[in-house]
């Protein structure tokens, strides 16, 4: 029975989308239920669009007034209703049944609608839900999009007729042939004001459109819109009748676009619930048009319904939806996994820490936070120290007792500070330190900054330079009852410390309790005060406490009245001034501190500094100052990394090394954005900013002081940057020319397979990450070099069995890819420990892009230039031969094209191939191919048979039409059983005998006459990839046989001598055997991928194996076509001479070694393929053969004009067809026994 259609829903493709979207979270009940199902696509947009209007409080038609929906009151200028109207896009699902339609509505499943035609659902459908019955109901969905179309091509023109003016306003109306003054009279807008009015909010808009529908009142107009979209919507929903059902487009109405120079009321436009809108009268608006002042254009247009797409069934969706279901479920089971285990490794750390605190320490050790340590000993160790801080600071006194101490400064007094705060705003005097904060202070949120933090050997040294016993200064007092001069020693506090308060009044109100006042800076002079108190008290040294606690009482303290964040600011750059002027700047504020001041102050120049009078290192604010803080606040904005990196390699090194020289950091900021400009252009894009690229860059020192390469006192701007006098360049250009490589090499992942290049990539960025870089591959070695013990030699004494030596993390990292990659993790590891750094530096000198240097010493290569003087770094050297490990297209030759690849090399060059250079290598390889076919060609059969082998020959051009000579030129017909068929899941270790009645060929053509038995004798040992290897004695196959019919009796054939193949001592082909003859070596071999070997070997070997581990490590993951083929090109080559063959008939094909002696012979060759898959693969194998004789001069297919071209676009294969040297083939030439030996025995009784 055929499909009835019940009807049409439309949804909006957005809200659909974005429900689809919560459906693959997992929840099916989503608020998509459609009910009412229209009689065509265009009343079911229309319906929704009402539905959508009503649902945000406002209404389309005349049949009901506007119901807001509560919490969903429309906002005026844009509101949700504007994009509801002006949505194209939609779903349209359509309802279908093949039920009888009048049954369905007597039981009442479906409801037909009286003022519409359609029919209203009793149970809402679910579109993500399976229908009930899908034998007899189904719905499907498609897109659509509704857009206004103009049939009519011309339009109606009144007034001004000038183009491109500024202001346009639109009004749609029902189309009409009336005069001007009729076409825009009030009365043909009614309709659209009644839809105006229904939705108003206004009170007083309400009464203007009231009279405007009643032609009443002291100002009446048609409404105008600025948007043709929205002016055809509305026009569509105003003059639409209520019983029209409509089908796919509607009826005709007038689009009225108005043109003006100036706008035709300055007033805004009413913002209406439906948009915004003016009321312009017509009277007036006839008047401009007709006086030219005014263009009007009249277009007539439909909105119209089109389907974007095809119908898809609801099967579909759900599998789909079911489908994107699992895999967020999977997602987030992996999320969970993930954060379980990351929650598991807090949990061993803690209890890992938890640990050590059950372990009885031998002595505690002083950390910075030490001082409530220290508050809560001092009074039970040290009697003159019970009270803390309620202890009075020293006062000056000549009437002090004998062992009593003074303060050289008036002490603190609760009177003068607040006179002197309310007059001054400042006030100094003599106090404790134990009223100052050791951290943050907290004088509002905003102003809540970290001191940071310190290495503790920087405390240390300071507590030893300041606060030690040696340092102690003999200080003469007068003292007892005679006033004696007596010697005290006594130690000072080093600066004065600066602290601040918001309002003067403050201060009597904290001087109550411990930690009072708010430092503005220097915290760490009094953390070191702590760490001085911590070790007296460990070593219980009275006299060390003794000096330390009247120190402490006799501390400068300046407080300053800082209400403002401003004031705050120039507080802290006071207090860090005072640090330096002690010439110690290890504790002061660093330059990344101070460049947070200047944000703060807001300082646009130099002027801006010098007002509040700034200084950095007891220098005064200027211009260069300036640009370094600029520069650092760049770095600072574009990521966190740069200040992380800066705070680590202080705390290891000290703040003196680079923290603290604005003009390190200045050039340090110009080399990044260098680098971070360069880096955004190039495809791979290591770094995104000059943020990441500086704290790299700073992450790479730090490394460098770990490795040794240079001592922390002669990391010199010099060495870092190198000098600019004399042109040189220093470690941080070096680097960015490391960064360079790891570019240049990031794309070499994208060449392997998808789990292992996640792998890939991920170990990259480990490594990249001079921290990481450090923890997981670094340092281990750096332990193990120095954990190496030297021990003398003995004689005669038998040395114990080594260890196993541990794998290094490098090599653990190498062993789960294959040999190249291993290569590539290799020389971005030499590149973070600084072995190619005067490579860098001297590729950065001469201002050489390493992809240049890297292309151009390819050609070199490619060119043979043995005679240049220049030869290249050793870095492009080791660049070279990992891109070159990972280029697979060098000898690999592809079925879907001919045309070679550009090398691996020439596509990581930004630079790239041009169009017309694209064009030109193109039209070069077509004339190879031409060259080639002169002596090359090809042809497939559907079996081998009699007759299509006749017929084969047949149609083989000029093999077929070779006209020969005895013993001056024959034809050859040819065939080889190890280039048959290849079979078995370890091809490589087990040969492929040809099928049975191929396997008597060979008997059969014996058994002829004219014919005779040749031996092929393999020299040396056998390649492990032919099969030919096992330990087992007298196993070796090193002797294969061949037939060959002569086209006369033996009688009349004269012998040749033999050139090659004589080890055995041939002279002549009298003898009938080849001695001495070489395996083909796999670097002649032409190679396939297993996949595109598969679609050649269909029938034999459906699934193709993967090469095994060795040979990809060495040949990549490409193969050979026959695993078993052992006969070389120059096996050949020398048939072809001793028998005089003049043309070539193959019956195998192979890989083509045949057909590549004939064509550097010039013998006319004709091979048959496999199918039609091995043709096109030996095809390209054939071109790039031709391609190189065509560059030899003196070869049967030399050109010197197509040759120069070959040489200029085929450099590269050119040079993949030149044969490497003999000690580079990595293969076997005999197997070695268990014991380590040969296993050939010496001698065969």
């Amino acid at each position: 029975m055929a499909w009835t259609t019940i009807g049409y829903h439309a949804f909006e493709q957005r809200c659909f989308d974005e429900l689809s979207s919560q459906d693959c979270a997992g929840n099916y009940h989503i608020d998509i239920s459609p009910m009412r199902w229209s009689a065509s696509p265009l009343s079911a947009i229309s319906y929704t669009r009402k539905e959508t209007a009503r649902k945000l409080g406002a209404t389309l038609t005349d049949s009901h007034e506007a119901t807001p929906v509560k919490g969903k009151g429309l906002k005026a200028r844009g509101g949700k209703l504007d994009v509801a109207l002006e949505s194209p896009n939609y779903v349209i699902w359509r309802l279908q049944t093949q039920e009888n339609v009048a049954e369905q509505v007597v039981k009442g499943i479906i409801k037909p609608l009286h003022e519409h035609k359609g029919f209203d659902m009793h149970r809402p459908f679910q579109p993500f839900v399976p229908l009930d019955l899908p034998g007899k109901w189904k719905v499907d969905l498609v897109s659509a999009s509704i857009q206004p179309s103009f049939p009519v091509p011309h339009s109606l023109t009144f007034g001004s007729t000038e183009k491109d003016l500024p202001c346009t306003y639109y009004l749609a109306m029902p189309p009409e042939c009336l005069p001007l003054k009729e076409l825009l009279h009030v009365k043909r807008a009614l309709p659209l004001l009644k839809l105006l009015l229904q939705n108003e909010r206004d009170e007083d808009m309400k009464v203007l459109l009231q009279n405007c529908c009643n032609l009443t009142g002291d100002y009446i107009g048609v409404p105008l819109v600025a948007s043709h979209i929205t002016a055809m919507t509305l026009g569509f929903f105003a003059y639409k009748p209520l019983q029209s059902v409509g089908g796919q487009e509607s009826d005709c109405l007038h689009l009225l676009r108005f043109s003006t120079k100036d706008l035709l009321d300055t007033l805004p436009p009413h913002s209406s619930p439906l948009c915004s809108f003016w009321l312009i009268n017509p009277i007036g608006l006839t008047r401009m048009i007709e006086n030219q002042e005014v263009g009007l254009l009249v277009n007539t247009f439909k909105m119209k319904v089109s389907l974007t797409a095809k119908y898809k069934t609801q099967m579909d969706l759900v599998e789909h939806h079911e489908k994107m279901r699992l895999q967020g479920r999977k997602r987030r089971l992996e999320d969970d996994v993930a954060r379980l285990e990351a929650e598991l490794c807090e949990r061993k750390a803690e209890v890992e820490q938890v640990a050590k605190k059950l372990c009885p320490l031998p002595e505690p050790i002083a950390e910075p936070g030490s001082s409530e340590l220290v508050k809560s000993n001092l009074p039970k160790k040290y009697s003159p120290a019970k009270e803390m801080y309620k202890a009075s600071p020293l006062d000056i006194s000549a009437d002090a007792k004998e062992k009593d101490a003074s303060g050289y400064k008036a002490p603190w007094t609760s009177e003068l500070c607040q006179v002197s705060m309310q007059v001054n705003g400042l006030y100094e005097a003599s106090g404790l330190v134990l009223w100052l904060r050791t951290g943050v202070y907290s004088a509002g949120i905003s102003r809540d900054i970290s001191p940071g933090d310190v290495a503790f050997s920087a405390l240390r040294k300071f507590e030893a330079d300041y606060f030690s016993k040696d340092v102690a200064l003999n200080a003469f007092i007068t003292r007892g009852p005679k006033k004696q001069r007596q010697q005290k020693p006594r130690l000072i506090w080093p600066i004065t410390m600066v602290c601040g308060v918001e309002a003067s009044s403050d201060i009597e109100n904290r001087m109550h309790f411990d930690s009072c006042l708010n430092t503005a800076g220097c915290h760490f002079v009094i953390w070191s005060w702590y760490v001085a108190i911590f070790h007296a008290l460990l070593k219980n040294d009275k006299e060390w406490l003794d000096l330390l606690w009247e120190v402490g009482r006799s501390v400068t303290i300046q407080v300053r009245l800082c209400p403002s964040e401003t004031d705050w600011a120039l507080a802290r750059n006071h207090a860090s001034e005072c640090l330096k002027s002690i010439k110690d700047a290890a504790l002061s504020a660093t330059f990344i501190d101070f460049a947070h001041l200047v944000k703060l102050l807001n300082i646009q120049q130099v002027s801006d500094g010098t007002h509040h009078k700034l200084r950095f290192n007891n220098a005064s604010y200027n211009a260069s100052m300036h640009r370094a803080a600029m520069g650092i606040l760049t770095l600072i904005n574009d990521g966190p990394e740069f200040e992380a990196s800066m705070r680590k390699l202080e705390l290891a090194y000290g703040r003196d090394l680079l923290s603290n020289a604005y003009s390190k950091l200045n050039r340090l900021q110009q080399i990044a954005k260098g680098a971070a400009t360069a880096a955004q252009a190039s495809p791979s894009g290591t770094a995104q900013n000059s943020g990441k690229v500086a704290g790299w860059l700073v992450g790479m020192l730090h490394l460098a002081l770990r490795l040794g390469l240079i001592n922390p006192t002669k990391a010199t701007e010099a060495w870092l940057l190198g000098d600019r006098k004399h042109g040189t360049h220093g470690y941080w250009q070096a680097c960015i020319v490391a960064l360079e490589a790891f570019d240049f090499l990031m794309p070499l992942q994208n060449k392997m397979p998808d789990a292992e290049s996640k792998r890939c990539a991920n170990a990259l960025l480990r490594i990249l990450d001079p921290e990481v870089c450090w923890a997981d591959f670094l340092q281990g070695q750096m332990s193990a070099c120095t954990d190496v013990v030297i021990q003398e030699e003995e004689d005669e004494i038998a040395a114990p069995a080594a260890e196993q030596p541990e794998l290094s993390a490098l090599d653990t990292l190498k062993a789960d890819f294959n040999k190249a990659t291993g290569a590539l993790l290799e020389l971005l590891l030499e590149l973070m420990q600084g072995k190619h750094m005067d490579d860098c530096r001297s590729l950065s000198q001469d201002n050489v892009k390493l992809s240049h240097a890297v292309s151009e010493a390819a050609q070199a290569a490619q060119k043979e230039q043995k005679g240049c003087e220049t030869k290249p770094l050793e870095l492009i050297k080791c660049l070279c031969l990992v891109v070159q490990s990972f280029d697979t297209s060098t000898k690999s030759v592809s079925i879907s094209t001919s045309l070679p690849a550009q090398s691996l090399i020439q596509t990581l060059t930004p630079s790239g191939s041009t169009e017309e250079e694209v064009v030109a290598r193109e039209r070069v390889w077509k004339q190879v191919q031409a060259e080639r076919r002169k002596f090359i060609t090809f042809s497939v059969v559907s079996k081998l048979a009699k007759d299509t082998l006749q017929a084969a020959l047949r149609g083989s051009g000029k093999v077929w039409s070779h006209s020969g000579q005895l013993n001056s030129s024959h034809r050859l017909i040819f065939a080889s059983a190890d280039l048959a068929t290849e079979t078995g899941d370890e091809p490589w270790m087990q040969p492929s005998p040809p099928q049975a009645a191929q396997w008597n060929s060979e008997d059969i053509v014996l058994s002829q006459t004219q014919t005779e038995e040749i031996f092929i004798i393999y020299t040396g040992g056998c390649v492990p990839r032919a099969g030919r290897t096992r330990r087992v004695p007298l196993s070796s196959r090193k002797v294969e046989t061949a037939a060959i019919r002569f086209p006369a009796v033996r009688s009349k054939l004269k012998t040749a001598k033999k050139e090659n193949f004589t080890s055995c001592g041939e002279a002549t082909t009298f003898q009938n055997t080849y001695s001495g003859v070489a395996f083909r070596p796999a670097s002649e071999l032409p190679l396939i991928t297993c996949a595109e070997k598969a679609k050649i070997f269909t029938a034999a070997a459906p699934a193709v194996p993967a090469a095994p581990q060795a040979w990809q490590d060495a040949h990549t993951n490409d193969v050979p076509l026959f695993w078993q083929e052992g006969k070389p090109i120059n096996f050949y080559l020398a048939i072809l001479d001793e028998f005089k063959v003049k043309a070539v008939f193959d019956v195998t094909a192979g890989s083509g070694a045949m057909m590549e002696a004939c064509i550097t012979r010039g013998v006319h060759y004709h091979g048959l393929c496999l199918n039609r898959e091995h043709m096109q693969w030996l095809q390209g194998v054939a071109d790039r053969a031709a391609c190189g004789l065509i560059s030899i001069q003196g070869s049967t297919l030399h050109s010197e004009e197509l040759g120069k071209s070959v040489r200029q676009y085929f450099a590269d294969v050119l040079q993949n067809l030149i044969p490497p040297d003999a000690n580079a083939e990595e293969e076997l030439a005999e197997p070695e026994s268990d014991e380590g030996r040969s296993a050939a025995p010496a001698l065969l009784a």
